[in-house]
């Protein structure tokens, strides 16, 4: 197969609950990958070395348990809950877990989806080659350091249907409480008295 591959929920009467270790093993003709809302578990290295592959597309029902995309070079576009992620000792999520250093070398784009609802803290913390990440209209709540060391995020983009939050000046600003809870790089304080505070780790790890 090749090109952008949909994986189906059933094959022959038998449901795809299982992404097998090496499943797509050097399949360098597959450029998006969508994988169903029917499966339990991905295996390490489940998606290695697949050269053109550009897209991957993750169910908001699967949770990760490790480094599952290997080896995917041109890797650019991520669409997931962030519920997906795998949780560390701390119960804390960190986007960088589920894909090893060369499969971060072109990604620059995340898209959360709409089962996310809080971003915890350090989610995106050390994702240095993340540009975008575009959030859903059903996010209410934003811990701290959630962008920590992202040096090269430059548009942060929230759905206007979003009650809670909106971006401006590449901060992302808590609407009623008028606070500043994360921003990327080239980020500005706005001076038009639209914010009046600077939430706990809004801008670490940022050369402004």
């Amino acid at each position: 197969a090749g090109g952008a591959v949909v994986i189906p929920e059933e094959f022959d009467g038998c449901t795809a609950d299982i992404l097998g270790l090496n499943l797509f093993n050097d399949a360098d003709a597959v450029t998006s990958l969508t994988l169903p809302s029917t499966l339990k578990q991905v295996e390490d290295s489940a998606v290695a070395f697949c050269d053109s592959l550009t897209e991957l597309i993750i169910p908001d029902s699967l949770v990760l348990e490790s480094t599952c995309i290997e080896n995917c070079p041109n890797l650019n576009t991520i669409r997931l809950s962030l519920y997906s992620l795998p949780a560390d000792y701390f119960l804390n999520r960190n986007f960088k877990i589920i894909l090893d250093e060369t499969s971060q070398k072109n990604l620059n784009t995340v898209y959360v989806s709409s089962k996310t609802t809080k971003l915890v803290e350090g989610v995106f913390s050390g994702c240095d080659f993340l540009e975008n990440v575009y959030l859903p209209a059903e996010l209410k709540e934003v811990e701290a350091h959630v962008f920590n060391g992202c040096t090269s995020l430059t548009n942060i983009v929230v759905e206007e249907a979003n009650p809670n939050f909106y971006v401006k000046n590449n901060c992302l600003i808590h609407k009623t409480e008028k606070m500043i809870v994360a921003a990327g790089m080239g980020a500005v304080i706005p001076n038009d008295g639209s914010v009046t505070g600077i939430g706990s780790g809004a801008f670490s790890g940022l050369d402004l």
